[in-house]
């Protein structure tokens, strides 16, 4: 699972070295870059419920958290969603199978430094682009698929390719509810999905041209499916006039999705969602096959994609320079426990000096 091998490490030891490389990075003025800053190489950037033994638990932890802490989530007059609680557990350390993102590359450098000193940070890089040089990753029906909805897309926007998507988006209040079903109802799923996916790509340009844009006239019987039905019934107890139907399409890309401010937290950090697909979890090497659906949004420089590794000898000068520019703990974490923290913190190394 281990992903170095496909990626250009640039060696980052001070602030200056950080936005020089940023600038010199051979991005289009209409791709919008998204940063994440880890204190440690993990091999992967796969999120937190792929920590081992939680993810046939994703629908308990989900539940669990809503039963015993139902407070929490009364926090917006117009109700919640599944992704607005989704994005509340994840926000207060829950593992979900959202990636933490910021719009800020200082703040994903923060997090780069921040914390222990005894491994290399590092911060990656992904955008609002679908990297078809990545498309090689996946398996074939996918591969195939992605390759012939983009090549449809350059006449007929194929809708089920956007990947920034709105927390307000159908499709993620979709996927949003598949978390809440157990591991059995999305692996069935998953398995209608691969199937609809093997269809010839003749058909499937056919089908386009048919449909233009949709895909409802292309999706014979798959409302259908017993699994299917299943996600209905979750979504609509969710919301209860919920009539679109489900483009089975949009499962395959990840989303980058921005979350509802709900505290100076968010909107320091400026932060964002990347929302991890779902794939077939009965199968062998399933982890690695999520890792590459969400290398399809990784930033690349040539042809591999590019990774910011910060020794860990240079964290805490970097730490300082980014203090220099208003990047610090309680910027970071505006929240009165951290506020005072800094407060003392300050004052302890005054006294100390």
């Amino acid at each position: 699972m281990n992903i170095n091998e496909k990626e250009e490490t640039i060696d980052i030891t001070s602030l200056i070295d950080f936005l020089s490389s940023l600038q010199k990075l051979n991005t289009s003025k209409s791709t919008e870059v998204y940063f994440r800053g880890q204190n440690q190489s993990y091999g992967n950037t796969l999120p937190g419920i792929y920590r081992p033994g939680l993810l046939k638990h994703e629908e308990e932890l989900f539940r669990s958290f809503l039963v015993r802490d139902p407070v929490l989530f009364n926090v917006y007059s117009d109700g919640n969603t599944n992704f607005d609680r989704l994005a509340l557990m994840q926000h207060h350390g829950l593992p979900t199978r959202l990636l933490d993102l910021t719009r800020n590359p200082l703040v994903a450098l923060f997090f780069a430094v921040s914390g222990e000193n005894q491994h290399s940070g590092e911060v990656v890089l992904f955008s609002n682009r679908l990297n078809k040089d990545y498309l090689s990753e996946l398996p074939i029906v996918e591969q195939q698929t992605l390759t012939t909805l983009l090549a449809i897309n350059e006449s007929h926007p194929v809708s089920a390719l956007q990947v920034v998507k709105s927390v307000f988006s159908d499709q993620i209040e979709v996927e949003s509810s598949l978390v809440r079903l157990p591991l059995s109802a999305k692996e069935d799923i998953t398995k209608v999905l691969n199937k609809l996916y093997a269809k010839p790509k003749d058909e499937w340009i056919h089908l386009f041209e048919l449909a233009s844009s949709s895909t409802r006239s292309m999706i014979d019987g798959f409302d259908e499916n017993r699994p299917v039905v299943k996600l209905y019934h979750e979504i609509r107890r969710d919301i209860h006039d919920f009539t679109t139907d489900i483009d089975p399409l949009a499962f395959l890309v990840p989303k980058i999705v921005t979350p509802r401010v709900i505290d100076n937290r968010i909107k320091n950090q400026q932060g964002l969602f990347l929302f991890t697909p779902f794939v077939d979890t009965s199968l062998t090497g399933f982890e690695q096959a999520t890792q590459n659906r969400l290398n399809l949004l990784r930033v690349t420089n040539g042809s591999k994609m590019v990774r910011f590794s910060i020794p860990c000898d240079s964290k805490a000068d970097i730490l300082a320079e980014l203090a220099q520019c208003g990047i610090t703990e309680d910027f970071i974490y505006p929240d009165h426990s951290h506020i005072a923290s800094s407060i003392k913190d300050k004052f302890t190394t005054t006294e100390n000096e």
